[in-house]
Formats: C-alpha cells, sequence, structure tokens
C-alpha cells in the first residue's frame, strides 16, 4: 500500500456582497450541523467535494473585514479518489500524475457546475490549506495495531511536538478513542496513527474491503501539511490555481515517502519493537557473549520507565527526570532496539522505518520466535 494524497483542502473568505445569506435558509442547498456551528452544501455527498460554511466570529471577522458586515469563510474539502468515482478505500488510486491531474481537472469542473446551480463559488480567490498525506499498514491482527499506537505514543522524542487528545480537538473525528489513535502537532503540519479497520468498522460502505481484511490488522500513518509549510516547500502562495493546484499535489505525492519518514520515522525512537521477555533474553545473550552486564540492567529499567511513564509527563520532562540517560538510548541505537518494549503477545514489531518500507529485521524475529518457542501457542508473529 503506497503513500497518495488522501484528501486537501481549500478555504476562501465569503463577505456579505457575495453571498446572500438568505441561501442558508434553503433546505434544498444546506443541512445544518448544531455540534459544529457550521453549513454543509447539500447533494454532493458521493462527488469527492464537501464544501462547509462558517460564519466568522466577531473577532476573526474584524482581522479580515471592516465590522461593519457580516461574514463567511467557506471550506471546500476534496477526496481525490471520489472525484474518480472509486471506492473510498482505495484512494491510492490518485498516486500516479495523469490521475492526479484528471481528478483535479473534474474538481473544477465541478465546482464550476455549482456556481452555476447555486450561485457558490467554491474555488475563486481561495487558497489551499491542507494537505492529508496517507500510507495504510498491514498487521498481523487488532492486538498488534493497539500496541503500535500505544508504542508510538511513547516514542515521540522530539519536544517541538506534542501528543493531542483527539476527544478535545474540533479538527478531530468525535468517535476515535484515545487508545485507537495517536496524534501530535507542530507549526507546519499534524500527524496521526489510527486504527483504520476499527474506522471501516463504522461505516457500511466498508463492508467488502473489512471482509477482505479477515484477521489482519490495519493502521493507517497520515500527515496533514499546513498553510505554512505547503507555502514554504511547495509555493502555495496566493489563491490556488488550477493547473498550479494538480502541480502541486503531484509533487507532493512523489515526496510523500520522504514525508513519512521526515514526520514520523526522524521523530520516533529508532529500532524494532520486543516484549520485555525477548528484550531481557536479548540483554543475557549480550551478555554472555562477553559484552555489558550492568549497562544491560540499567537499560531494562530504563525501558520499564519510558514503557510505562504517562506520554505527556514523558515528553516534557524526560531531561529533569534522573532516570532519563542519553548514554542508555544510545546503546538500545547500537543493538537495533527500540527503548519501548510491547506486549508479550508481539514478540517482535518492525521499527517505525521497516514498518514504512514493508521490511523486517528477520534475524531478530527469528530471535523472538526462538526466545518465545514455550509459549508459541499464546503468541502471534508478524507475519505481514
Amino acid at each position: 500500500m503506497n503513500e497518495f494524497v488522501h484528501t486537501f483542502c481549500l478555504k476562501k473568505l465569503l463577505p456579505s456582497e457575495e453571498f446572500d445569506s438568505v441561501l442558508l435558509k434553503r433546505d434544498d442547498l444546506f443541512f445544518y450541523v448544531a455540534d459544529e456551528m457550521k453549513w454543509v452544501l447539500k447533494g454532493y455527498e458521493g462527488t469527492g467535494i464537501r464544501a462547509e460554511l462558517k460564519a466568522l466570529d466577531n473577532d476573526s471577522a474584524l482581522r479580515r473585514y471592516d465590522s461593519a458586515h457580516p461574514r463567511y469563510e467557506i471550506e471546500t474539502v476534496v477526496t481525490p479518489s471520489r472525484l474518480l468515482g472509486a471506492r473510498p478505500f482505495y484512494s491510492n488510486l490518485t498516486a500516479e500524475p495523469e490521475k492526479i491531474k484528471a481528478a483535479c481537472a473534474k474538481l473544477w469542473s465541478l465546482t464550476d457546475s455549482i456556481r452555476e446551480a447555486t450561485g457558490i463559488d467554491l474555488l475563486g480567490k481561495a487558497k489551499l490549506y491542507r494537505v492529508d498525506v496517507t500510507r495504510d499498514i498491514l498487521t498481523p491482527s487488532d492486538l498488534y495495531s493497539h500496541e503500535i499506537i500505544k508504542a508510538a505514543k511513547q516514542s515521540l522524542n522530539n519536544r517541538n511536538y506534542r501528543l493531542y487528545n483527539p476527544a478535545v480537538n474540533l479538527n478531530c473525528v468525535v468517535y476515535w478513542r484515545r487508545e485507537d489513535s495517536m496524534m501530535f502537532n507542530g507549526r507546519k503540519f499534524w500527524a496521526k496513527i489510527y486504527n483504520k479497520k476499527r474506522d471501516m468498522s463504522l461505516n457500511r460502505e466498508y463492508e467488502q474491503e473489512l471482509e477482505a481484511l479477515e484477521d489482519y490488522g490495519l493502521l493507517r500513518f497520515e500527515i496533514s501539511l499546513l498553510r505554512d509549510f505547503l507555502r514554504d516547500s511547495y509555493g502555495a502562495k496566493g489563491f490556488a490555481e488550477r493547473e498550479k493546484l494538480s502541480d502541486i499535489i503531484c509533487a507532493i505525492t512523489a515526496d510523500a515517502p520522504s514525508l513519512m519518514k521526515r514526520c514520523f520515522v526522524k521523530l520516533f525512537y529508532k529500532g524494532s519493537m520486543v516484549s520485555r521477555g525477548v528484550m531481557k533474553r536479548y540483554f543475557e545473550r549480550k551478555r554472555k557473549k562477553g559484552q555489558w552486564s550492568r549497562t544491560a540492567k540499567r537499560m531494562l529499567k530504563f525501558s520499564d520507565w519510558i514503557t510505562h511513564t504517562d506520554p505527556e509527563t514523558l515528553h516534557s520532562e524526560e531531561d529533569a527526570d534522573p532516570l532519563w540517560d542519553g548514554f542508555l538510548l544510545d546503546r538500545f541505537e547500537t543493538i537495533g532496539l527500540s527503548p519501548v518494549h510491547v506486549d508479550k503477545r508481539c514478540p517482535y514489531i518492525p521499527s517505525f522505518s521497516d514498518m514504512l518500507d514493508g521490511a523486517v529485521d528477520k534475524k531478530l524475529l527469528r530471535f523472538a520466535e526462538d526466545a518465545t518457542k514455550r509459549k508459541r501457542s499464546d503468541i502471534e508473529y508478524w507475519t505481514v
């Protein structure tokens, strides 16, 4: 499953002289979402675009316009694969440049017809605000998916980024559970890993895809590139233009593998993740070969601390904690292990780098199998 642009978003400000607010009262044009205080354009749900209109609050309005007129902001969320008529799960259909260009052409054609039918110009003077880059990863089971999400929360090791809770963030799907998602944000992008299989189970549209997955788990790695990133890295300045928009989406698609590594791999602890029992056996083998002994005990204690400390505390106070030890981190990196250990039923999980590359550490996987052979009937191994 390759990386692809799953959705992108354009926003524009809509002064009252360009929009008749009486249109919002027309049931054939809009429906109102009370919880989020927004209007959604009707009749285009399956086309690949979703247009949402919000009234700006006074402070926001005063920063943009004079105080005499009511103002609105309209956001158009685009799913390229839907524009081309694909089922939503097969979004990587748009990983090819010619398909991206075709999707963008369909977008402009569709919004032109919306303007003719409703008088609402979705894209005129709109700016590219966000692009979501996605990679789906198969796992052996939902147990593995859960452990990877849990380990990711402990593995974020860059203090410029902070975990956040989907339940209190308005940009997140409200039914996501904390145990099913790991999210963090910086100034130029947000990132998340979530249980895509559970997400699919809440929508009847995915019944065929769920049946095809059988007992496998499915994780989605997703990066939301924000306005500053798009402007600085891809020249997304000013208003979106027809040709330029498709060129930007093509460029982001080409860069998607490196973006995944930049936004996930480089920010997480390196090395494969193993259970505590396998980690201990691995240290014992090192000791038998005449290597470190007291260091191994310190590493195991260090691993327990990193694995079980609340992640928010871990990320904000690590240097001040007496258990923090950069030397031990270097040791873990040298032997190819993450300091975060996982459930004993998941004796080996690839590093985040290997996971995104579809690779495994075969020697370490075999070691984990040998170390757990007495309990093999209770264990499922990494087999995807």
